[in-house]
């Protein structure tokens, strides 16, 4: 998530990053998508024996910052990046 949204390096794009404000966004992005997979995964199948109790109301927040995100990647515009990390 971190490499594919970087600022400066990533290939994926969710706004032109002109204004202070596009940057705060993609940045914002990205943080959200790593924090996702950080905090939200799946325990059970990293640690078997944790209990992860999740509450319904809880599963709804989730589904619906994946929701988000995922809207968010999808009219993201991918550079190529090139041999030397060009985008071209």
């Amino acid at each position: 998530m971190g490499a594919a949204l970087n600022l400066t390096h990533g290939p994926l794009k969710v706004n032109t990053q002109r204004t202070e404000s596009e940057r705060n966004q993609q940045e914002g992005v990205m943080h959200l998508c790593i924090g996702l997979m950080r905090a939200i995964r799946n325990p059970a199948s990293h640690e078997p024996a944790l209990d992860w109790v999740i509450t319904r109301e809880d599963a709804l927040d989730l589904l619906s910052l994946i929701s988000y995100l995922f809207r968010q990647i999808d009219r993201a515009v991918c550079f190529k990046l090139g041999t030397e990390g060009e985008r071209g």
